[in-house]
């Protein structure tokens, strides 16, 4: 019998992937909102902490971004790896210009689509270099790239929580 391998990247991605999935039944009018809450609704129940507040939605778009960007990330990553030239002038310019988003920001009106832009540039960095430097199986790079990508989009999201730049994301009204 084959034993699992499963670590804590691969948790946590499930249960992003499981909150994007709900978010995005709700979105589309497949969930009620009333009937079936959100499980971000349990933060209400720490009480009135005013260093909490804006929380949960800056998770939500953390969480959103991650799997959007990281995601188009990884299947253009697959698509430059193709090619050896193509690989090294990406990764020279992108270890670099996954940055740029963070000092965009003060000129973006929109941070979410400017979020989604950042975990795609450092999921395909990320990617090309554990293939490429490291010499990862695509089965090993996996969780590392999640990883990485996971603490970008956190990092820029309190990065602009910390600005005022991050916008409500309106699922449905009534919901956390």
């Amino acid at each position: 019998m084959k034993r699992w391998k499963v670590d804590r990247v691969s948790v946590f991605l499930f249960i992003t992937v499981v909150s994007f999935l709900y978010d995005l039944t709700a979105y589309v009018g497949f969930r009620d909102t009333a009937r079936f809450p959100h499980p971000f609704v349990y933060f209400r129940s720490l009480g009135d902490i005013e260093a909490l507040r804006g929380f949960p939605g800056m998770l939500r778009q953390a969480m959103f971004s991650l799997v959007a960007g990281g995601s188009i990330g990884f299947a253009v990553g697959l698509l430059i790896l193709r090619n050896n030239w193509l690989t090294r002038a990406t990764m020279c310019f992108l270890r670099i210009g996954m940055w740029i988003p963070f000092l965009v920001v003060f000129a973006a009106p929109y941070s979410f689509q400017l979020g989604i832009a950042a975990t795609l540039l450092a999921a395909i960095y990320h990617y090309l270099t554990a293939r490429s430097f490291l010499g990862m199986s695509a089965r090993d790079a996996f969780p590392y790239v999640a990883g990485e990508v996971t603490l970008q989009s956190l990092l820029l999201y309190l990065d602009f929580s910390n600005l005022g730049a991050a916008v409500e994301l309106d699922v449905k009204p009534g919901e956390n």
